[in-house]
């Protein structure tokens, strides 16, 4: 997935947030990273990796050469064409346990006082590559040989305000958009007219890409509390709809978006090239802290690279044949009823937000119902009743307080056991050896999976941990690996029903 990161002024955070998402993905997730550093005026992605005397061919170089071909065969082939090969990559990270890499296309070759690099970027007649030299269609083939480079993530640090290839680096190559504004009016405003553009762009209403665009509020001083309670109100106001939209495809309420995604000012992280996550820090903050503000913008960035892609999936089986289109769209329902302890409510809010969210793309339909939607005045037995005969699957979410709850026992259970197929999940702490009801094969899974091997009796609750002071959740990347080990098995279930 390829992703650009952009903001009306210098100053708020960019680069440093692009450094930042891409040593977290390296280190802790072990994945292969590329940065661009098109921010061709100004570039400096190479600072934050200490590789303050980079030499090395560039962007400017690829587009030079490439236009230099084209003069002088215009119907040159495309094999013919110069794209990205080692000569303009920099490897600025290679981990010592060999997972995970983070490469470098540099903005240019940087001589020693920039003079012949400025001349070259100036020079560089970006109207006349697209209008006589069909750059637009350069380009389209350039996105296509970077996502086939074999790098997980690409992440593109464009430069500020408008330029002549603004609509190549924040409209035609990247499949998401990340914008970044800081509390003033100018930097909202702009953000606000750039996020526009993008939307109403002829390359997005013709269907060309997703309008995926998101916007991230930045350097906000918690200490001013009414002054930032204000400008998030200003920025909120400006990008409501853009917000709307973005949290709507992540499947997230915006309010959670907009406190997962801000990024407070921190005073000793405000001068220098900061970079928080490396293969000797093992932790990455409490709640809060910038580190841990950073890991839940990858959080979503995963969580969108991962929607991308089973929707390109579910378009491959739509478009296979008009059996198959037919059956993609029609998708087998599934009606499951979950039986969960209320003393186990806060685990239990967290895995059911996860778990939907995951399950959006499964080949099945699946209809979830909890004692939650039982409506106030309603008769909570009839409720529950009509709910079990209506389900197809009964999900139980076992722990001590499940086994200890008389209702559940005496009630739901024993309705569910009459005709239903059922799949008990440990959810919490629990002892089933004793249990009469519980002879039924659940879904077992072991704790090293997920980092957590010395964990006997292994459930969903000890991935989950909460900050002490405000009572949140801490976030853990093993829980979306856990919930889509249960998907799987969901799916395996229901294809044998």
């Amino acid at each position: 997935m390829i992703t650009s990161l952009y903001s009306y002024k210098g100053g708020v955070g960019r680069t440093q947030l692009a450094a930042n998402i891409a040593s977290y993905l390296c280190f802790r997730e072990g994945k292969k990273v590329l940065l661009i550093d098109w921010d061709l005026d100004a570039p400096g992605l190479h600072y934050y990796f200490d590789k303050d005397k980079l030499q090395n061919n560039g962007l400017i170089e690829l587009l030079e050469a490439a236009k230099s071909c084209m003069e002088n065969d215009f119907s040159v082939s495309e094999d013919k064409l110069p794209f990205i090969d080692d000569s303009y990559i920099v490897e600025l990270v290679k981990p010592k346990n060999g997972e995970g890499k983070i490469d470098l296309i540099p903005a240019g070759f940087y001589d020693k006082n920039l003079k012949t690099y400025n001349q070259r970027i100036n020079s560089f007649n970006w109207h006349e590559f697209y209008d006589k030299y069909d750059g637009g269609t350069y380009f389209e083939i350039f996105k296509r040989k970077l996502k086939g480079l074999g790098y997980d993530y690409i992440f593109i640090d464009s430069r500020t305000g408008v330029s002549d290839y603004s609509g190549i680096v924040n409209i035609q190559i990247p499949d998401l958009n990340i914008l970044i504004a800081a509390p003033t009016f100018q930097n909202i405003k702009g953000v606000a007219s750039v996020a526009e553009n993008i939307k109403n762009s002829p390359y997005i209403t013709q269907g060309y890409r997703k309008a995926l665009i998101m916007p991230i509020l930045s350097r906000i001083d918690l200490s001013l509390e009414r002054s930032s309670k204000e400008w998030k109100n200003v920025f909120s106001e400006n990008l409501d709809q853009h917000i709307s939209e973005f949290s709507d495809f992540i499947g997230e309420n915006t309010d959670k978006y907009l406190e997962n995604t801000q990024l407070d000012y921190k005073r000793d992280l405000s001068y220098g090239e900061n970079v928080l996550f490396d293969e000797d820090v093992q932790q990455d903050g409490g709640d809060g802290t910038l580190s841990r503000q950073y890991l839940e913008i990858c959080r979503i960035i995963k969580n969108v690279d991962y929607l991308l892609k089973r929707e390109k999936n579910d378009e491959k089986i739509i478009n296979k044949t008009s059996n198959v289109r037919k059956e993609a769209v029609h998708k087998k329902k599934f009606k499951v009823f979950v039986s969960y302890a209320h003393k186990n409510s806060k685990y239990y809010e967290i895995f059911i937000e996860e778990f939907t969210r995951a399950l959006r793309f499964s080949k099945f339909r699946w209809e979830f119902w909890d004692d939650r939607k039982i409506a106030l005045g309603s008769d909570w037995n009839e409720e529950i009743g009509r709910a079990i005969e209506e389900c197809d699957i009964g999900l139980l979410m076992l722990s001590n307080e499940f086994l200890s709850s008389k209702y559940i026992i005496t009630y739901e259970l024993e309705k569910l056991i009459e005709n239903k197929k059922m799949i008990p999940i440990k959810f919490a702490p629990v002892d089933i050896s004793q249990s009469r009801f519980f002879k039924i094969q659940g879904w077992v899974t072991k704790g090293e999976r997920y980092g957590y091997g010395h964990v006997d009796n292994f459930s969903f609750s000890d991935l989950v941990q909460f900050n002490e002071q405000s009572g949140r959740p801490l976030p853990n990347p093993n829980i979306e690996r856990y919930i889509n080990d249960l998907v799987h098995e969901m799916e395996a279930f229901a294809n044998k029903l």
